[in-house]
């Protein structure tokens, strides 16, 4: 019941939502590394903690 909200960056400061199927785009910024971060919004069942068993990331760079 648990859902998860993942965010990517490139500077640590700047978050952008990472939606599956959705291009993120880091217009002028550092380009040089690409930082993720996930938020674990619980439902409202106090006995469960959610977690993540596996995680896949696949990405690719296109400059412009």
């Amino acid at each position: 019941g648990a859902s998860f909200e993942f965010s990517l960056s490139s500077d640590g400061k700047t978050w952008e939502p990472a939606v599956l199927g959705q291009d993120v785009s880091f217009n002028g910024q550092n380009r040089q590394r690409l930082l993720w971060k996930v938020k674990f919004v619980p439902d409202n069942d106090p006995e469960t903690t959610p977690f993540l068993d596996r995680l896949r990331l696949d990405y690719k760079v296109k400059f412009l």
